[in-house]
């Protein structure tokens, strides 16, 4: 075996990157049901109401933002832990999921970025 993956098997920070990629993927599981009922409750304003609750819009938008980060983080695209190493995500982008945790490192998002 070659030393630099011998040094890289036996690097506790290689095993901790793994124990957080479980744990941020248990967490992103629980937010997924969460979207999940979150949809529902959306369906139920909608056909009674006639309109969603904006209340449930914006938890879902955090939801959906903390999914991004958290998978992010778990194929590597970053290095940074989403919540609740860093703050709770504050808003998504509607074109695309990935997009979402692109823009918390500050990069600019695409033209059909929702914004307030």
């Amino acid at each position: 075996m070659d030393d630099d993956v011998r040094e890289r098997m036996s690097s506790g920070e290689t095993w901790l990157r793994l124990l957080f990629i479980v744990i941020f993927g248990f967490f992103a599981t629980v937010a997924t049901w969460l979207i999940w009922l979150v949809a529902a409750a959306q369906f139920l304003f909608s056909l009674f109401n006639g309109r969603s609750n904006e209340n449930l819009s914006e938890f879902a938008d955090t939801l959906v933002a903390y999914v991004a980060q958290a998978f992010s983080y778990m194929v590597f695209r970053t290095d940074e832990k989403p919540f609740p190493f860093a703050p709770p995500p504050k808003k998504v982008v509607v074109d695309g999921v990935a997009q979402a945790a692109a823009n918390r490192g500050g990069e600019t998002g695409s033209s059909n970025a929702m914004s307030d």
